[in-house]
């Protein structure tokens, strides 16, 4: 009998995908996020920090190039104004 909490990736983008989900609450993708961990990586002076930095920063780029959303959407303050609402987040 198994009662924990099942993750299926395929279910997950499916389900993203055909607007089924109703709510965004993708806290690590946001410009306020971003912010912070630029500040972080200035005064944090260590390669595995910049790789990271680098990492997110390519990761996130990709994200606002490639989805269909508005260049506000990644900002956390819009996202909470709109009680993170998929279809005010997202072009459909």
């Amino acid at each position: 009998m198994n009662h924990g909490v099942k993750f299926d990736v395929k279910d997950f983008f499916y389900q993203l995908n055909e607007a089924r989900i109703t709510k965004v609450y993708v806290l690590l993708h946001c410009y306020e996020f971003m912010a912070l961990f630029t500040v972080v990586m200035l005064f944090v002076k260590s390669p595995i920090i910049l790789g990271i930095y680098i990492g997110f920063i390519t990761h996130f780029m990709a994200d606002i190039l490639s989805w269909r959303s508005y260049y506000y959407s990644y900002s956390l303050f819009y996202r909470y104004s709109v009680n993170f609402d998929m279809k005010k987040i997202f072009r459909a």
